[in-house]
């Protein structure tokens, strides 16, 4: 079996088994239906920060919307180009860091398709990205970007989640919450995940990382995105109502100036 050692650099989270493991394994697909709507709205070309292997961009485009992606994630984005490619689809991907990125041109609108902003390991780094993503902005674009607050973990991790391989060898992948470290008043949460290729019941490869979170209050996230230049600012519960101190899961609007 194969057993690689726990890494805390957080750029080399989404790699190797870890990668071809995430669609399988998510535990909150993105629905692409909002997000086409949103790009629909604005017109022109939008942006999709932490895009991955291309859910729900790839629909987005196949829609025959304008849409390219960023990740930081080189093996991500390998999996996004032979999706794309495998379904007839041109893509335009950058790789890149979200917290701080140069793309060297303006989009009609930009958007994360679930709450991956959460990665960022600090207030001060997500008041950088959403800087950076004001500096993408053609003047009066629309910004949505999901944010959440994780519970406290129960007295047992939850039960490890399984799905068959999508590679030709089949096999089945499984994902296993090994720790839970929540502070609550750092607002900060570190898991440590084990990633397992298991064939005929054996396992055959293995890697455990940590994979760590930081969450903001919604008030927080309104005055980041003032901070950043944004306008006509709303955080907006599941039921499209204004985010409380009690929204676990919560949508950041907000337009930059025209």
């Amino acid at each position: 079996m194969s057993e690689e050692p726990m890494s805390d650099d957080p750029t080399k989270f989404y790699t190797g088994l870890v990668a071809e493991a995430y669609s399988a394994l998510v535990s909150m697909p993105s629905d692409p239906a909002p997000y086409a709507e949103f790009v629909r709205a604005a017109g022109g070309t939008a942006l999709e920060l932490a895009c991955g292997d291309g859910t729900p961009m790839l629909d987005l485009i196949a829609d025959g919307l304008e849409v390219e992606g960023l990740d930081s994630s080189a093996d991500m984005l390998e999996r996004c180009r032979a999706r794309a490619k495998a379904e007839g689809l041109d893509v335009t991907l950058h790789l890149g860091d979200m917290a701080n990125f140069d793309l060297g041109r303006l989009f009609g609108s930009i958007f994360i398709a679930g709450p991956s902003i959460t990665l960022l390991p600090d207030d001060a780094t997500v008041g950088q990205c959403l800087s950076s993503v004001m500096s993408h902005c053609q003047p009066g674009a629309p910004v949505m970007i999901p944010f959440w607050i994780p519970a406290p973990p129960g007295e047992t991790p939850p039960p490890p989640r399984s799905a068959a391989s999508p590679e030709p060898d089949g096999g089945e992948l499984r994902l296993t919450t090994v720790s839970v470290d929540y502070d609550a008043a750092a607002c900060n949460q570190t898991s440590v995940l084990r990633y397992e290729r298991l064939r005929q019941g054996e396992v055959v490869e293995s890697v455990e990382r940590p994979w760590e979170i930081h969450w903001l209050a919604p008030e927080t996230v309104v005055d980041l995105a003032a901070a950043a230049g944004f306008t006509d600012i709303t955080t907006l519960d599941l039921n499209d109502s204004p985010a409380t101190a009690d929204s676990m899961l919560f949508t950041l609007r907000a337009t930059a100036p025209s």
